[in-house]
C-alpha cells in the first residue's frame, strides 16, 4: 500500500535542527509529550463515501504539525484545509514529497478547512465524489486567502536527523515530527502495539510521543488515528519539523471618514468611522463619503489582513 509518499532526500541547502536555520530552539514540551494538543481526527481517503484515496499524507501530516504547534503556543485551535495544501504542492496519484509541501506552505499560504472543504459531494455529476472532485481548479479568491495568510503567520520548517531513540526523544521536546514509515495497518498490532517486517517507507504521519522502550506515538489520516508503532519500528531517520507563529500586526493610520478599499481578495470597500469599517450597501457609503469629506480627497487602499483587523458594522450600528 502507497499512502502517498514519495521519498525524496534533503537537499543540500535546506535547514537542519541543529545547525544554521531560522528555526527557533525553544523547549515548549519538556515531556516530548504532545497527545493533549492533537487537532481533529481527518481522514485522507473514505473508501464508503468516495472509493478513492487523495494520496495527501504528506500534506495532512504537516497541517497536523502546525495544528498542534499552534494549540501548544496560543492555547486555542486551528484546523487548516487539507485539500488546499494538496492541491497547491501538487500532489498526484503517486502521491508527494515533504520539501515540496513545505515548500508550497511558505509560498501559497494556507486557508482555514472552512473555506475549502473535505466534503464528500459529487461535483462533476458522474455520481462519485473522486479524484477530480477533489483536486478541482480552487477559486482565486481562496488563493488569494492563502496568500494573505502569510501576513498573518510566519511558517519555518527543518530537517531533524532521528537516528536513534534519543534523537527522537530530544527532538520532541521543541516540536512534534513529521516522520516517513512503513504504513502501519491496526492488523498488525500485538497487545495494541504495531509491529512490521517492512523496510520501505509509503506514508508520513506525525510522531507525538512515546513511552520509553515500548512504543512510539503517532497520529495519523487512517482510522484509529492515535497508533502506537513499536519501540524498534522502522522509521526513517530523516524527519521535519515545523514551526508557526502569529505575526503581530498593527492596525493602519486612517482618517476619520476615509474610503477604504480591499486591494486585493474580495474587492472590499468600506467607511472609516470611529475606529470601526462600516460596511454596508455601497451606495450608501459612497453618499456618505462626500458628504462628509465634503469633496476632499480621503481614500486608502489596505491588504485583506489589515481590512480584517477592524471590526465590521453597518450605518445601524454608529
Amino acid at each position: 500500500m502507497n499512502a502517498g509518499l514519495i521519498n525524496k532526500l534533503p537537499r543540500v541547502s535546506d535547514w537542519r535542527f541543529g545547525g544554521f536555520t531560522a528555526m527557533e530552539y525553544q523547549v515548549l514540551q519538556h515531556t516530548g509529550q504532545w497527545k493533549a494538543f492533537l487537532p481533529n481526527n481527518e481522514k485522507q481517503h473514505a473508501i464508503e463515501q468516495w472509493k478513492f484515496d487523495s494520496q495527501g499524507c504528506v500534506s495532512f501530516s504537516a497541517l497536523n504539525c502546525l495544528e498542534i504547534m499552534f494549540k501548544k503556543r496560543y492555547g486555542r485551535s486551528i484546523n487548516f484545509s487539507d485539500r488546499f495544501l494538496a492541491k497547491v504542492s501538487g500532489t498526484t496519484t503517486r502521491g508527494n514529497w515533504l520539501y515540496r509541501v513545505a515548500d508550497a506552505i511558505r509560498e501559497y499560504g494556507v486557508v482555514n478547512e472552512v473555506e475549502w472543504l473535505f466534503n464528500p459531494v459529487d461535483q462533476d455529476g458522474d455520481g462519485d465524489f473522486d479524484w477530480d472532485d477533489f483536486y478541482k481548479e480552487i477559486p482565486e479568491e481562496i488563493l488569494r486567502k492563502g496568500k494573505a495568510s502569510l501576513e498573518l503567520y510566519d511558517f519555518h520548517y527543518e530537517w531533524v536527523d532521528i537516528t536513534s531513540a534519543i534523537d527522537k526523544m530530544y527532538a520532541l521536546r521543541f516540536s512534534p515530527l513529521q516522520i516517513t514509515v512503513p504504513y502501519p495497518s491496526q492488523r498488525d498490532a500485538i497487545n495494541g502495539i504495531i509491529h512490521t517486517d517492512k523496510w520501505q517507507s509509503n506514508h508520513a504521519l506525525t510522531l507525538v510521543g512515546y513511552k520509553e522502550g515500548k512504543y512510539w506515538l503517532v497520529f495519523d489520516h487512517y482510522a484509529p488515528f492515535t497508533k502506537k508503532l513499536a519501540w524498534d519500528y522502522p522509521i526513517d531517520k530523516m524527519a521535519m519539523r515545523f514551526n508557526i507563529k502569529e505575526k503581530t500586526m498593527k492596525k493602519p493610520n486612517l482618517k476619520q471618514n476615509a474610503l477604504v478599499f480591499e486591494a486585493e481578495g474580495a474587492g472590499r470597500a468600506g467607511l472609516f468611522i470611529d475606529d470601526k469599517i462600516v460596511v454596508d450597501d455601497l451606495a450608501k457609503i459612497l453618499m456618505q463619503y462626500e458628504i462628509r469629506n465634503k469633496g476632499e480627497h480621503n481614500t486608502v487602499n489596505i491588504t485583506t489582513a489589515q481590512f480584517d483587523l477592524f471590526e465590521h458594522v453597518d450605518f445601524k450600528s454608529v
